[in-house]
């Protein structure tokens, strides 16, 4: 385990080290799972429905924004931050997956031989938000892009990040 992140409520976001260095990791108490992009996007749906698509948008491209290839540990106080304006009931949800997401991102910046690094997970959140695609559609866009990344970053472009 590396990067490790102890969350508000205790739980962890890190790291596992015995599979490739960057798959995302959350742990709570005995409770161990990897989410996946369609699990993800419905919780961002979930958080939605207590503010609007378009406040949860805008938070997840501003930490998209701050996100490079090395890991910051401000990044995680700016989630904890974005987090408190947020309903009470679900703030440590919003802590959690924002700071998933984040880990996410980093992660796919610095996978070998991944041409659209941290864009291909804001293509989806874009296509979730905004365009309002069921959760799995907006998870599995990024497949119809295989072997084109050039357009799916101009794509991504023109959906201003």
């Amino acid at each position: 385990m590396r990067e490790i992140t102890i969350l508000s409520d205790g739980s962890t976001v890190f790291y596992d080290t015995n599979w490739d260095n960057w798959r995302v990791k959350y742990k709570n108490g005995s409770f161990e799972t990897s989410y996946k992009d369609r699990t993800m996007f419905i919780e961002f749906n979930n958080i939605a429905s207590y503010t609007s698509n378009i406040t949860v948008y805008n938070d997840l491209l501003s930490i998209h924004n701050a996100t490079q290839k090395v890991f910051n540990r401000a990044i995680i106080d700016m989630i904890k931050q974005i987090a408190q304006k947020y309903p009470n009931t679900i703030r440590n949800k919003v802590e959690r997956f924002y700071t998933l997401f984040y880990y996410m991102m980093v992660s796919e910046e610095n996978k070998a031989y991944s041409v659209t690094g941290k864009k291909i997970k804001m293509h989806g959140v874009y296509h979730l938000l905004i365009n309002q695609h069921i959760p799995e559609d907006a998870a599995n866009i990024a497949y119809g892009y295989k072997g084109r990344a050039k357009e799916l970053l101009e794509e991504c472009r023109q959906m201003g990040f």
